[in-house]
């Protein structure tokens, strides 16, 4: 599991606008519900079409839908439905129509970057070398730098290089 520790990035910004767009589609998810309860006290509009298509014997759901003058919650359903294309599910909403933690936590999760494994061993390996670095005394810091080939040497006339 990903935790906090690993984490190398988190895209706040775009977190938020997919959660507002989302928010946006909590309406339409309730107004399904209460489409296909209407329409055949069930819980998805596939369900309705099953007991429609029964209850006429038409192979066509529209007609079925037509013949008891309910084709336009019909449409409207598969309205809604194309709008929210599995973006958002009654399953992903608590009962007081609100957006499951375990939802906006896989939200979050997609905008998330994580450090891997070799990625984590490198960074503890320079978090500890600058621990040490930087517990020296300023004077012996001053004398210790990087390269041209980004290397940590002396400096060319430090004091404490080995003169031989």
């Amino acid at each position: 599991m990903k935790n906090e520790q690993n984490l190398q990035f988190f895209d706040e910004h775009k977190f938020n606008v997919e959660i507002s767009e989302i928010k946006k589609l909590i309406p339409l998810v309730v107004e399904l519900e209460n489409i296909c309860l209407d329409l055949a006290n069930v819980k998805t509009i596939r369900e309705a079409e099953i007991i429609y298509n029964e209850k006429t014997g038409f192979p066509n759901t529209l007609i079925s839908f037509t013949a008891f003058n309910r084709e336009k919650e019909y449409k409207r359903a598969l309205d809604i439905e194309s709008k929210l294309s599995d973006k958002l599910s009654k399953k992903d909403l608590t009962d007081k129509k609100e957006l499951k933690k375990s939802f906006v936590d896989a939200v979050r999760l997609k905008h998330s970057n994580f450090f891997t494994d070799e990625q984590m061993k490198t960074k503890s390996i320079v978090e500890e070398l600058m621990q040490k670095f930087n517990s020296l005394d300023k004077m012996t810091r001053q004398q210790v730098g990087f390269n041209r080939l980004f290397e940590l040497a002396y400096y060319t006339h430090a004091s404490l290089r080995n003169r031989s």
